[in-house]
């Protein structure tokens, strides 16, 4: 998903940032997404959503918060992707 969002970039735009945020991720997790080229911002609270404006792109697999409800306080992104269904039991059908 990086790598297509980053061929409609403009030719020369060098403001592309990639931006991620989980409280839950570990000291390992953060390097790895570093590595990678992405930013790993706001630890805890709203500090990811801070960063949105009316060019970024969303994506939220596996939120515990009414992603899109907070969005639409903040910035109309180009796009969000994430699941109908909020909370841990959205991919898992074994929950209780």
């Amino acid at each position: 998903m990086a790598n297509v969002i980053r061929s409609c970039a403009k030719q020369g735009d060098e403001k592309l940032r990639l931006l991620t945020q989980d409280p839950q991720y570990s000291a390992e997790t953060k390097l790895l997404l570093q590595e990678l080229g992405f930013e790993v911002v706001g630890d805890h609270g709203a500090g990811g959503f801070a960063e949105l404006d009316d060019e970024s792109v969303v994506f939220s697999a596996f939120a515990k918060a009414p992603v899109n409800q907070i969005i639409a306080d903040i910035a109309r992104p180009v796009a969000i992707i994430c699941p109908r269904k909020t909370g841990a039991d959205t991919y898992n059908q074994f929950s209780l």
